[in-house]
């Protein structure tokens, strides 16, 4: 960071955040003074204290689900579901022990003793006796990446040990060593890694993350005959210290979204495990009090993710979720908090996809909070069904299994609640049940559509065919000047994600890394790997380096109906420099999507507009070839690009090569694939429409046109597209020179009321005008011609909606 930028931002604190930064000071002058105390004695000796004896767990409330009792219970409510955690359980156990254990897109080799410090791609060794306080993990050249290091420091794998013995060890030779092989790795741990020394001290959140797994580790053994007698004291001496670590090193202003929350989390169930501890107390009510304050500004008031990430909201809940469960166990419900966090999980489910998995919007690390192997990452449905056992909410249930997040921190009572009728009626033996509570299916099956004002999200769903527009901002707490804020959102606002007959059409790229080259990271936050627009100089923010944004241009709207038979959406946006941004959709389910786009700049800029394809349903033959305006793959997809007010586009398309990001895909951190980009580039003069459809290609689809601001934009198919008015496209372009297009930052809703979409079918003609309304609604009115009969009527919403108001 630049001399200038630290001063602007150090210039932006308050006081509170500035006599906070100096505490942290002196705290890490004191620590740093204290390892150099100790530092002549062996790392064995620093990690491997003494304990009084005074370190008594107590996991009850923490994980219910883990005792034998219980899994006993589990077993005779879903013996089907159970057996086949078990099998999976075991397998993902012996993953680790013979050294195929894979996250990040990177295999481990965890057998024998573990190198606790080194980065496995690289070979990197980070210097176990340093102060961690010292350590800079951005310094170091673009192979090496920290977050490999933390992986194994997370002891998330360590989980998956302790599960195998819980469910197969008391029969299984397999299940014996792994409970042998879970306690040899965190005494190892402790033993090699003092407090304040080393890599694994450097971030609270990883403090954190690691003692939530030995606190599930501890629970899963609990009834193991191999612990030694002074076995869990020690761990218990050392989650002592991770619990003091955290109280001194909480993100209050450094990273206050899903760090702070998880830190929180992390102390605050610490404390519930060592209530003998005089620091407890004051360790459970800092938890609590962070949890009640910070907890509900992670959210917007519609419930989705201020970091405008799916990945980091449901990061986020699964600890909320894990402090809901112990506070509700131990008589100290977090009432204020868990009304938010149900609003979340009803947020967070809207986004599912018709394939069951979420979309990568914004960054993401492949990170989960609590440990729970799965197989797909962006598959949130077992949290989603956690959610709906906590707060008995038959709409959070999108398929059959409850899923294991439910069955370890709700027990066996939860799964009766899942099979009994509490949720769901039907067959314990299928490990859930078919249909929801009011008889309708899992959804998904019937469809959901979603309006979140406040994010900036418009989702509907029915079946197979999904559609999201992204009109939110960039994330929450950028600045409009040079002022860094490292942010988790990407720069894809206006972005469009469409699924059509169950296959994707446009899709989010992802990203793979985040230490990793800066033109790659650049790339996969930027417009470039979005189905959005960039115009040359231009951007609802501007990169301040590694993941910070800086110059964010402000809050952009949205407006948005969905009905039985179309959807509609209207997203506008700020892009700086005076450019603005229209996007309007107009989708049939079935049929297919039409986009038209108004771009406003006073200055001849490049326009491109990217449209990112999946690689699995894009082939390489030379039937995928882009044709003059038009790129088809098959009768299933077709995208068609037509200009007005400016000179025709350029079509292309781009395959990857050689070192270049572009035309690439990220499916999860550590993994990258080729895919494929289209694009479309436009000079804009003064103003320009861009008219797009995403869709089949047979049967025929209809013919749609838009019409607003006495503007007529057509959409026939062919070889290309046009797009008509009563006058040229140059004149339409330039017929409001001398006069503002946009005469204040929403001067074009003033005439939003003219803004009309026309399909003409086989079954006759229909109008639908659309004018906004409050809340992010439009009010749609449609007007049907059919053999010579005109009728009018208001449309109702008939889905069921996720809103600012639920």
């Amino acid at each position: 960071m630049s001399t200038r930028r630290r001063l602007r931002k150090i210039a932006r604190m308050s006081l509170s955040e500035v006599a906070w930064r100096i505490t942290g000071w002196r705290r890490r002058q004191h620590d740093r003074r204290e390892l150099r105390r100790a530092g002549r004695r062996p790392l064995a000796a620093l990690g491997m204290r003494a304990h009084s004896g005074a370190e008594r767990l107590e996991l009850h409330g923490l994980v219910p689900g883990t005792s034998s009792a219980q899994i006993a219970s589990l077993r005779g409510i879903a013996r089907v579901a159970m057996a086949t955690m078990e099998r999976e359980s075991l397998a993902s156990a012996a993953r680790v022990l013979d050294g195929t254990w894979t996250r990040l897109g990177w295999t481990f080799d965890l057998r024998g003793t573990v190198p606790w410090h080194r980065d496995p791609r690289t070979g990197f060794e980070w210097n176990q006796r340093e102060f961690a306080g010292d350590i800079d993990i951005r310094t170091r050249c673009d192979e090496v990446d920290v977050k490999y290091t933390w992986e194994i420091g997370r002891h998330q794998f360590i989980v998956d040990l302790a599960k195998a013995w819980a469910l197969g060890g008391h029969a299984c030779p397999l299940g014996a060593g792994c409970a042998a092989r879970a306690r040899s790795l965190v005494l190892d741990w402790i033993q090699r890694n003092p407090v304040n020394a080393g890599i694994h001290w450097t971030s609270a959140l990883e403090v954190s993350i690691r003692a939530v797994s030995w606190l599930w580790t501890i629970a899963f053994l609990a009834e193991w005959e191999g612990w030694e007698s002074d076995d869990r004291g020690m761990i218990a001496q050392s989650l002592r210290d991770h619990a003091s670590y955290l109280s001194r090193h909480l993100s209050l202003f450094s990273s206050p979204y899903n760090h702070l929350i998880g830190e929180a989390v992390g102390l605050y169930l610490m404390a519930l495990a060592l209530p003998s501890l005089d620091a407890g107390e004051r360790w459970r009510r800092l938890g609590r009090e962070m949890l009640l304050i910070h907890g509900p500004r992670q959210f917007y008031k519609d419930g989705f993710s201020v970091e405008q990430s799916t990945t980091y909201h449901y990061f986020t809940l699964g600890f909320l979720a894990m402090a809901i469960v112990a506070a509700r166990n131990h008589g100290e419900p977090l009432h204020e908090l868990e009304p938010i966090v149900h609003r979340a999980f009803r947020a967070g489910i809207a986004f599912r996809q018709p394939d069951g998995r979420w979309p990568r919007i914004g960054d993401s690390d492949s990170a989960r909070a609590i440990p729970i192997s799965h197989a797909d990452f962006f598959d949130f449905t077992s949290i989603s069904h956690l959610g709906a056992l906590l707060f008995d909410d038959p709409e959070l249930v999108a398929s059959n299994d409850p899923g294991e997040e439910a069955i370890w921190l709700l027990g066996a009572d939860g799964l009766v609640r899942w099979t009994g009728g509490g949720i769901q009626t039907g067959h314990p033996d299928d490990g859930g049940i078919a249909t929801t509570a009011n008889g309708r299916g899992p959804l998904g099956a019937d469809g959901r559509c979603a309006i979140l004002g406040e994010s900036g999200y418009f989702i509907a769903n029915r079946g197979t065919d999904w559609l999201l527009l992204d009109s939110g901002r960039v994330a929450e707490g950028l600045f409009p000047d040079s002022t860094p804020s490292v942010a988790h959102g990407h720069l894809d606002t206006l972005q469009v994600l469409y699924w059509l007959n169950g296959l994707p059409v446009v899709q989010d790229c992802g990203i793979p890394f985040y230490s990793g080259r800066p033109d790659w990271i650049s790339h996969f936050r930027g417009c470039g790997a979005h189905n959005t627009i960039a115009i040359d100089g231009t951007g609802p923010a501007t990169s301040a380096g590694a993941l910070a944004w800086c110059r964010s241009t402000g809050t952009p709207s949205l407006y948005a109906d969905y009905s039985t038979d179309a959807w509609f959406a209207c997203g506008r946006a700020r892009w700086g420099r005076g450019v603005v941004i229209q996007r309007n959709l107009f989708c049939i389910p079935g049929q297919g999507l039409w986009i038209a786009d108004w771009v406003h700049s006073p200055q001849l800029r490049g326009a491109t507009w990217y449209w990112q394809l999946p690689a699995e349903n894009v082939p390489t033959g030379g039937d995928a070839a882009p044709s003059p305006g038009q790129y088809v793959w098959d009768d299933r997809a077709i995208i068609v690009c037509a200009v007005m007010g400016a000179d025709d586009g350029k079509f292309l398309c781009v395959d990857p090569g050689g070192t270049s990001p572009v035309s690439r895909l990220s499916p999860c951190y550590g993994e990258v694939r080729a895919s494929r980009r289209l694009e479309f580039r436009v000079l804009v003069r003064n103003e320009v429409v861009v008219a797009t459809y995403l869709g089949r290609k047979r049967p025929k689809p209809p013919n749609v046109s838009l019409a607003f601001r006495d503007v007529k934009i057509g959409f026939p198919l062919g070889c290309g597209m046009s797009a008509g008015s009563s006058e040229s496209p140059h004149e339409v372009a330039n017929r409001h020179d001398g006069q503002s297009a946009m005469r204040d930052q929403f001067g074009f809703l003033a005439e939003y009321d003219l803004l009309r979409w026309t399909c003409h079918d086989d079954r006759g003609l229909v109008e639908y005008s659309c004018a906004p309304d409050k809340n992010s609604r439009m009010i749609v009115t449609r007007r049907v011609i059919s053999r010579g009969i005109l009728s009018s009527e208001n449309l109702d919403h008939k889905v069921n909606a996720v809103d600012d108001a639920s």
